[in-house]
């Protein structure tokens, strides 16, 4: 054998392991890329996951600093003797005023069934209560109560409640 033969031998052994060698590496950067695309979609979804749990706790907070600001009103009325009733009501929070109360009787506002002198609920200070007498035409309580209200919150507020 020649050496010229020898040479063109090592060539195409030298080109055949080039090929070799490239087609691993083509197969090595494609399962590499596939892993990157894998992960790329997972961080991608990872990150909407982060930002859906962000928008979580933005609104649980704005509900909490909302909450924070809501007085709670419960009332009731017990008979204080034939055809006249005393209205109570207690503000449940403990730092937030009521304001602006309006009392509503069967869906008739407070005021056109007030006996004479009944002083307006205006506000309730937080922790308090009061106690309003009325005398109901016909000399029967109300089936509902119905109160509504102004706080800090700047949402509408009311209790209702069947007597």
């Amino acid at each position: 054998m020649e050496t010229s033969d020898k040479i063109a031998i090592i060539a195409i052994i030298m080109a055949g392991a080039a090929v070799v060698i490239s087609a691993i590496a083509m197969v090595l950067q494609f399962f590499s890329n596939r892993k990157t695309n894998d992960i790329q979609a997972e961080m991608a979804s990872l990150q909407k996951e982060q930002v859906t749990l962000q928008e979580r706790v933005v609104v649980q907070d704005e509900r909490r600093e909302i909450d924070s600001k809501k007085a709670g009103i419960t009332a009731s009325i017990t008979s204080r003797r034939t055809k006249v009733y005393q209205l109570f009501l207690k503000n449940l929070s403990l730092s937030i005023e009521a304001r602006n109360i309006q009392c509503l009787f069967d869906g008739v506002p407070a005021s056109s069934t007030d006996s004479p002198g009944t002083p307006k609920i205006l506000k309730l200070l937080p922790g308090k209560e009061t106690r309003t007498t009325y005398a109901f035409p016909g000399g029967e309580p109300p089936r509902t109560i119905k109160v509504t209200w102004d706080d800090d919150s700047g949402e509408p507020r009311f209790y209702e409640v069947e007597v």
